[in-house]
């Protein structure tokens, strides 16, 4: 294995990226910061708020391999979970200080580690990836999805996030005005479109935002109930 020292901020902001040689995919790409970089591209292009966020969490498990000196190809169960061990109680050298203090590129992590949500979400997102990677034959295999589960935790006080009835209806109504208003730009048009369903599904579907970031069209599918055509959002 090849190790080239890099600087490149305007992809991953990566410091390190590993060459194995590998060319037996459909990406044809040979390394993982490559590949990571054509899954952000593919999965995450359209969003600033879904890019930034998928880019962090890649990062930490890059920095991980590059820890433990293994690519994502050659990551175990057993590696996934000292990764989520990581998470949830960093290392010295994953503790995140300031960024005046900071001395290692691997203090991504607050000392108190990550909640469970967003162990979560983190998993979530590299099951993401590691599904697209695994069906350009760049993996073996899904090991995120083979490794500890971690439930979501229920936030005791969504209740003092909630948003009164009438308040919902004002929303509601301001973006119908927008949506019927026929001389707005049909870009402009389009983004009301797509913010108004956003906000119909959080609020009938009670999703949080970090599930709905992540899903895609190909995970909502009608389902028949009791005679009753429902559209259910299943997560991979």
């Amino acid at each position: 294995m090849n190790e080239l020292i890099v600087k490149d901020e305007n992809r991953l902001g990566f410091v390190t990226k590993f060459f194995d040689n590998r060319d037996d995919n459909v990406l044809g790409v040979n390394n993982d910061l490559d590949a990571i970089a054509q899954w952000l591209k593919v999965t995450a292009s359209r969003s600033v708020d879904t890019e930034k966020s998928y880019r962090k969490e890649a990062k930490r498990l890059y920095l991980f391999c590059e820890w433990i000196d293994k690519d994502l190809s050659e990551l175990t169960v057993k590696d996934i979970n000292e990764f989520i061990n990581v998470l949830r109680n960093p290392p010295d050298d994953w503790v995140f200080i300031s960024r005046a203090q900071t001395t290692s590129v691997y203090q991504l992590i607050r000392k108190n580690g990550l909640s469970e949500n967003s162990i979560n979400l983190c998993l979530r997102i590299l099951g993401n990836l590691f599904n697209y990677l695994n069906n350009a034959g760049y993996v073996k295999g899904n090991v995120i999805k083979l490794a500890e589960r971690v439930d979501l935790i229920e936030d005791k006080k969504t209740d003092e996030k909630a948003m009164s009835l009438d308040a919902w209806s004002w929303l509601e109504n301001w973006m119908d005005e927008r949506v019927d208003n026929k001389e707005m730009p049909k870009d402009e048009l389009l983004k009301f479109i797509r913010d108004r369903w956003v906000m119909h599904a959080l609020y009938n579907t009670g999703m949080r935002r970090s599930s709905l970031v992540i899903a895609r069209m190909a995970d909502i599918k009608p389902r028949e109930v009791k005679g009753s055509k429902h559209w259910y959002i299943t997560f991979k």
